[in-house]
């Protein structure tokens, strides 16, 4: 699941840029969804891959999209995961996959790990759930606390529901574009510089570059 926003440049190119990435192959076993926010429609719709929520877009409403998404992702598809992430990041889906061969198939929460106000929490950037793991943060909707940032609420929730969280792999990229990085083998890169979303949809196509020569992606 693919977290973006609409009528937005740099989302939308960023979107793009995953779409002729790592999006572009093809993997058994993996469906690419990409939601958003809509705001104006009265029901949650899925046209082709994308996900359209009743929610508006905006990080305050952030938490409800991810609600509404999980929700129907839970009701509409069959899974063993979901891997979440934003559309600025960069995945491996065959080291993804080979790296989930052994991993549990309940109680299943990787990711970097933070903390936040003495929440544990997996980082938004990326996440790996197990359905079960999905079903918990579904069934514990109404106890979402909106006043936090989306990926510290999950953790709140998991954490009160006794799910342990897993230190996940994530090489992060912020600081323009770091060779040394991108020749690390990763199934997961964050690629966020604040100061130039552009360098991000560089960093991107070095990585497909980079796997694409190694026979690898």
């Amino acid at each position: 699941m693919v977290l973006s926003v609409k009528d937005n440049s740099i989302y939308e190119r960023l979107v793009r840029t995953v779409r002729e990435t790592w999006d572009s192959e093809i993997v058994d076993g993996f469906q690419t969804i990409y939601y958003y926010g809509k705001g104006d429609n009265e029901d949650i719709v899925l046209i082709g891959d994308e996900l359209f929520t009743t929610s508006p877009d905006g990080m305050s409403h952030l938490g409800h999209k991810v609600i509404q998404s999980l929700e129907y992702v839970l009701a509409n598809f069959e899974f063993d995961y979901v891997f979440k992430m934003n559309c600025s990041s960069y995945l491996n889906k065959n080291m993804l996959k080979d790296f989930l061969i052994d991993k549990p198939r309940e109680k299943f929460c990787c990711g970097v790990i933070g903390v936040h106000n003495g929440i544990k929490f997996c980082s938004g950037g990326g996440s790996i759930l197990s359905r079960d793991v999905v079903k918990t943060i579904v069934k514990n909707k109404n106890n979402w606390d909106h006043s936090l940032i989306e990926d510290v609420s999950i953790g709140k929730i998991l954490v009160k529901n006794n799910i342990s969280l897993i230190e996940g792999d994530r090489v992060s990229i912020t600081k323009g574009i770091d060779l040394s990085l991108i020749h690390t083998k990763c199934y997961h890169y964050r690629c966020k510089n604040d100061n130039n979303r552009d360098i991000d949809i560089s960093i991107m196509k070095e990585l497909y570059k980079n796997y694409k020569n190694d026979g690898k992606n």
